[in-house]
């Protein structure tokens, strides 16, 4: 089996592995959630949240194509460093050479491929079951606590109220939508008993504005893919084993970002 067929195969495989892996997470975040405690319960389509964040969907969503972007990188200076290692690659230590693309291709293919199908999945594991609840919000097995809520915004004409992260008060973090204006209504007076109808301006330190949410995300990807693409002609290891630290340090980095600003 020759060089291409192999990496091939792996990435592939490792591609694929990521895709599922992050569809039946998704799977399981939107299957119901039983509480029979449950104060109000609808049917909701959770995907259109996006749509009310566009900056920060399209940065994340940028974040994720340019991951799958630097996997494809990575495997096409694996397959030049494989057909040709650099010079002082020797039989003592060509062992460790080639296992060490064999383990960072992969890895790069799996991060990728769990990337882009969460936008996939988010869209297409619909309808959701959402719940007002003691504790919080829930939606499927997602559950935010009225303690990570800023305040909330309600929109009688769409039958809609938005709901604001507390560590980001400028950020919609859920959307809540109702079939008809009477389910609406209980959930309006059930969040108004339990979270102001406003944000309070100046309450909140400068570093948790969405404008700043917005410039972190999209420095986790660019500055690098671009420095991607000038090393890419170099035929050394470190070059390869740059994408994969990209890809990694950027995936975790952009969980530890969301999660600093939406809890």
């Amino acid at each position: 089996m020759n060089a291409i067929v192999t990496l091939t195969i792996l990435a592939l495989a490792a591609l694929l592995s990521g895709a599922i892996k992050t569809w039946n997470e998704m799977k399981r975040l939107r299957s119901p959630r039983t509480d029979p405690r449950a104060l109000l319960v609808w049917q909701d389509h959770a995907g259109l949240d996006l749509q009310k964040e566009s900056l920060i969907t399209a940065l994340s969503m940028t974040n994720d194509v340019l991951r799958l972007l630097v996997a494809a990188l990575c495997f096409a200076a694996a397959l030049r460093g494989w057909n040709a290692p650099p010079p002082w690659v020797d039989p003592a230590i060509s062992l460790i050479y080639y296992g060490s693309i064999g383990l960072a291709l992969p890895i790069c293919c799996f991060l990728a491929g769990a990337s882009i199908t969460f936008w996939i999945a988010s869209h297409a594991i619909q309808p959701v079951i959402s719940t007002l609840a003691d504790e919080g919000i829930t939606r499927g097995q997602l559950l935010i606590r009225w303690e990570q809520i800023s305040h909330y915004q309600a929109d009688p004409a769409g039958k809609n109220i938005l709901i604001y992260s507390r560590k980001c008060p400028q950020y919609v973090t859920m959307v809540c939508r109702f079939l008809n204006q009477e389910i609406f209504a209980q959930g309006r007076d059930l969040l108004a008993a339990r979270l102001s109808p406003a944000l309070l301006h100046g309450s909140y330190p400068w570093y948790r504005r969405k404008a700043i949410f917005a410039i972190l995300l999209s420095l986790i990807m660019w500055p690098f893919f671009i420095l991607g693409l000038i090393i890419y002609p170099i035929n050394e290891p470190w070059v390869w084993f740059y994408y994969a630290a990209v890809i990694v340090l950027s995936y975790y980095f952009n969980i530890a970002i969301l999660r600093a600003y939406i809890g």
